[in-house]
């Protein structure tokens, strides 16, 4: 269940009572926490390329 959600965490559009479940899991699930880094990194760089190519503004945050 929690795997579903990560895209929406990394991207930071999920609830904050959803944020604080999942950060909960992460903090006991490796594979979890690795695919949640992984999925934040990939994120981060998509905001990266979408701001230097000034194309996409307020995109969402990892909380």
């Amino acid at each position: 269940m929690i795997r579903r959600q990560l895209g929406m965490w990394a991207r930071g559009s999920s609830s904050v009572r959803r944020t604080r479940l999942i950060v909960s899991h992460l903090a006991s699930c490796p594979d979890c926490d690795t695919i949640a880094t992984m999925l934040a990194e990939a994120n981060d760089e998509l905001h990266a390329t979408a701001r230097s190519a000034g194309t996409v503004t307020g995109l969402g945050a990892r909380s």
